[in-house]
C-alpha cells in the first residue's frame, strides 16, 4: 500500500505540482505590461544605454504615458521580489544559461533588477503622486540592491527640500549601504543639505560606522554654512575625529582663512594623521606666504614618512617659499620611501636659490656618497647662468 501511494504521487502527483509551477512561473514572467509591442521592463531598460538620443527618446516615451508607467514605476521600485519570484529567479539564474533553459526562453534575472533601478530613474521625470514618489523611493533607498538604492539617491535629491528629511533619517541607519545611499543624495542636494548639517557632523564622528570617502565632499558641497559646525565640533574631539574634520574641511578653502590659527595649533599634535590634515587644511585655507609656508618646515624631520610626504607635496606647488628649508630637502634626498625622494628632486630643481648659502648646500651634496644626491645637486647647479 506505502508502496502504491509513493507511485501515485511520483507518477501523478508531482507532474502535476511541477506542470503548476512552470505554468505559474511563465503566468509571472508573461504578465508584465507592454507598449509599441515591448515589455514595459525593456523600454527601461534602455535608460542604461550610452547613446544620449537613445535615452532621450524614452525619457520622451516615459514621460508621454504617465498612466502606463507611472503605477508600474511606483510599484516595481516599492515592492521587491516576492517569494515565488525569488524562487523563479533563482531557477532562471540557475538554468538560464543552458540548453533546456535557452529552448524554454528564460532570461537572466539581472535584467529584471536592473530594469527596476531604471524604475525609479524613471519616477524623476514622471508627473506622479508626490507623497507615493517619495514613499517609493524610501523603500528602494533600504532595498538590498545597490543600484536600486543608489538611482532612488538621485531622484531623491532631484526633490530637494522635500526629500531632506527622508535622507536625513537614512544618514544614521546600521546598514552602511543606505548610509552611503543617503550620503550620496546629500552630496548630490549640495546647498539644500545644510539643514541636515548636525546629522551629516554626527556620522563623519561616528566611530561605529565606516564612513563614505564622498561624505567628505559634502560639506564642501554646502558651502560655508559648514565651517563652524565642524570648527565646533574640534572641542573634545578625539584624533581620529580631528582628522576626519580637517579632511571635511579641506573641500571648503577660501572659507577657512578666519580659522587658520586653529590649522596652526593641530600642526603640533601627537597624532601623525591629524598633522598631515592639519597641513592640507592650512594651505587649502589660502593667502599662504612665506611666512605661513615656514611653519610646515620642521614637519620635514617628522618620524612619520606619511607626515613627511605632505609637506613635500604642498611645498611642492610652493617652491618659491621652500629655499629656506633647503639643507632639510637635500637630506630627503636618501630617505628610505622613493616617493619622498622624488618629491624632493622635484623640489630642488626647481628652487630659485636666491638666499646667501643656497649655493654652498648644493655644492657640498655634489660630494654625497649617494649618487642620486650627486645627480639633482649637479642638474640644479648646470641650470644657473
Amino acid at each position: 500500500m506505502r508502496r502504491l501511494r509513493t507511485w501515485l504521487w511520483l507518477a501523478v502527483v508531482f507532474p502535476v505540482v511541477l506542470a503548476a509551477g512552470i505554468l505559474i512561473f511563465f503566468w509571472s514572467v508573461s504578465s508584465e505590461p507592454e507598449l509599441n509591442g515591448q515589455p514595459l521592463s525593456e523600454h527601461l531598460l534602455k535608460l542604461r544605454q550610452s547613446d544620449e538620443a537613445v535615452r532621450a527618446s524614452t525619457f520622451k516615451l516615459i514621460e508621454d504615458h504617465p498612466s502606463l508607467f507611472g503605477p508600474y514605476c511606483l510599484d516595481m521600485v516599492a515592492n521587491g521580489p516576492s517569494s515565488i519570484e525569488q524562487l523563479t529567479d533563482q531557477f532562471q539564474s540557475k538554468y538560464g544559461s543552458t540548453l533546456i533553459g535557452r529552448k524554454l526562453g528564460l532570461r537572466s534575472p539581472m535584467k529584471k533588477y536592473l530594469a527596476r533601478s531604471m524604475a525609479a530613474t524613471a519616477l524623476g521625470v514622471l508627473d506622479v503622486d508626490e507623497a507615493k514618489k517619495l514613499t517609493a523611493l524610501r523603500a528602494a533607498l533600504y532595498d538590498e540592491d545597490r543600484g536600486l538604492r543608489m538611482e532612488s539617491a538621485k531622484v531623491l535629491a532631484q526633490m530637494g527640500s522635500l526629500a531632506l528629511d527622508l535622507l536625513e533619517e537614512s544618514l544614521g541607519d546600521p546598514s552602511p549601504g543606505v548610509r552611503n545611499a543617503g550620503v550620496y543624495a546629500m552630496y548630490l542636494l549640495g546647498p539644500e543639505a545644510a539643514p541636515a548639517l548636525e546629522s551629516l557632523k554626527e556620522l563623519l564622528l561616528n566611530k561605529a560606522y565606516n564612513v563614505d570617502g564622498v561624505l567628505f565632499e559634502v560639506f564642501g558641497r554646502i558651502g560655508e554654512p559648514s565651517v563652524p559646525v565642524l570648527i565646533e565640533a574640534m572641542d573634545g574631539a578625539d584624533a581620529q575625529g580631528k582628522a576626519g574634520i580637517f579632511r571635511a574641511l579641506v573641500p571648503l578653502r577660501r572659507h577657512l582663512l578666519p580659522h587658520r590659527e586653529v590649522f596652526i595649533a593641530e600642526l603640533q599634535h601627537p597624532d601623525s594623521t591629524v598633522k598631515m590634515e592639519s597641513v592640507n587644511a592650512l594651505m587649502a585655507a589660502g593667502f599662504v606666504d612665506a611666512q605661513v609656508t615656514s611653519l610646515l618646515f620642521p614637519l620635514l624631520e617628522d618620524p612619520d614618512p606619511k607626515v613627511r610626504l605632505t609637506v613635500l607635496k604642498q611645498l611642492n606647488s610652493r617652491v618659491p617659499y621652500a629655499e629656506p628649508a633647503l639643507e632639510e630637502i637635500v637630506n630627503l634626498l636618501t630617505d628610505d620611501l622613493k616617493e619622498i625622494r622624488e618629491f624632493a628632486g622635484f623640489i630642488i630643481e626647481r628652487i630659485p636659490l636666491e638666499m646667501e648659502g643656497s649655493k654652498d648646500i648644493l655644492n657640498s651634496a655634489r660630494h654625497s656618497e649617494f649618487a642620486y644626491v650627486r645627480e639633482v645637486a649637479e642638474k640644479r647647479l648646470a641650470k644657473i647662468p
